[in-house]
């Protein structure tokens, strides 16, 4: 039984579950996923857990309960009994596999790892054939310390000079009014070519995530152009390079900010891209990072130094203020090399649950395509098709898929 670090907030807000969606060119065989998450879960023991109460906190402890795969697209609650208490799902409906997980466990990239030694086995399985495995984890694969232990300290990293991050005092909030009882979200998304996305991506000297941060700031600026307060991207950074943990499979994100200032509005499209660079520059340095990482240990000092789960909960029912400092959130897992894989994927995208009501954006990357999902609180497509125009008026073709409605219900462990 371990008590998490990285990720710990997320066990005491009690929300942050992900669905991942892979969309196959097939009907998926429920039995060949099945067989598939038997085996995968074995390559991956410590994703096999469950929360357990001790001495007021949480506390994962291993899970022998089987993953049962259903055949169904209705989500259910992680870490109660419907999971089997499991803080992790498998499940299919026609030509999509889901893999749900709870953000307390680990992020994107570790779990991509996971969802391609899944999909690896589901095809050899589905398909009786044996894919190159080149690129995948394999059951036989060995776990290393390095994907097993936990990644952050306990005490902070010393020897680095803290770094000062500035930034504006207050951000532009969009000004949807939210209601804080209606679990329903909504997913617009669209799809970019690689080829062509990249090829600009690289000709303004910028990252897919870099790149749809400011146009996103550029739609909504110019939705509200009186508006005098500055646009803040909060922008996921994975950290495991800089912690030399780069098989960690927890989660290991801390936030960028990209600001985008009413000055900035008369600059090229270049000149703008080139700042939001500088910034992500200046801010991935090592300085800023481990500063970024010391704040969360000593977050889990303040957590820990609480003497119940109830007082841990309200301590992060406390935490609203950083969100006056961000407009939006963009999240970007980078390319996800699917390899022999992806002759049989059409694509892949993520849902997310969120407790706070600011626009998310996750861009998710697998063969030749971008694939860019707007999560929203509120049924508006303003923002969504103003991003697309400003795209498309870039000569960067767009192929918008029809907008979903979809609830995802919160952990169930109590």
């Amino acid at each position: 039984m371990k008590k998490v670090r990285s990720g710990a907030g997320y066990f005491y807000r009690r929300s942050g579950t992900i669905r991942g969606i892979n969309r196959m060119k097939d009907i998926v065989d429920r039995a060949a996923l099945q067989k598939a998450t038997d085996i995968t879960i074995k390559r991956y023991p410590y994703f096999s857990v469950r929360v357990v109460k001790k001495d007021g906190s949480y506390w994962l402890a291993e899970n022998d309960n089987p993953i049962s795969v259903r055949e169904s697209n209705v989500q259910i609650s992680l870490g109660g009994r419907a999971s089997n208490y499991h803080l992790i799902d498998v499940s299919c409906w026609e030509n999509i596999i889901y893999v749900d997980y709870f953000h307390g466990i680990s992020d994107g990239i570790g779990m991509l790892q996971f969802t391609k030694t899944l999909l690896y086995y589901y095809c050899c399985y589905r398909y009786n054939i044996t894919l190159d495995g080149t690129g995948v984890r394999l059951v036989d694969t060995p776990i290393t310390d390095e994907e097993l232990d936990e990644p952050f300290p306990e005490e902070p990293i010393t020897g680095i000079e803290a770094f000062d991050l500035k930034l504006p005092k207050e951000a532009f909030k969009l000004p949807d009014k939210i209601d804080p009882d209606n679990p329903t979200r909504y997913l617009y998304e669209v799809q970019l070519p690689m080829k062509s996305f990249m090829k600009y991506t690289k000709a303004h000297d910028g990252s897919p995530a870099v790149i749809c941060s400011l146009f996103l700031a550029r739609a909504i600026d110019a939705i509200f152009p009186d508006s005098e307060l500055p646009l803040v991207c909060e922008m996921a950074l994975n950290v495991r390079p800089i912690l030399n943990k780069p098989l960690a499979h927890h989660n290991t994100l801390e936030m960028l900010y990209l600001t985008y200032q009413k000055e900035m509005r008369k600059l090229s499209i270049e000149t703008q891209a080139g700042c939001f660079r500088g910034m992500v520059f200046l801010q991935s340095s090592e300085e800023h990072i481990i500063s970024s990482i010391n704040n969360d240990i000593m977050f889990n000092k303040m957590l820990d130094a609480q003497d119940s789960i109830e007082k841990k909960q309200a301590l992060m029912l406390s935490l609203t203020d950083g969100n006056k400092k961000k407009s939006f959130m963009v999240s970007y897992e980078g390319q996800a090399n699917f390899g022999s894989i992806e002759e049989y994927m059409i694509d892949k995208s993520l849902l997310a649950e969120r407790t706070l009501p600011e626009l998310l954006v996750e861009i998710t990357s697998v063969s030749d395509a971008i694939q860019v999902d707007f999560l929203q609180a509120v049924k508006n497509e303003e923002y969504f098709r103003m991003f697309v125009k400003l795209l498309e008026d870039e000569g960067i073709p767009c192929q918008v898929s029809k907008p979903l409605e979809y609830t995802i219900p919160g952990v169930g462990f109590e």
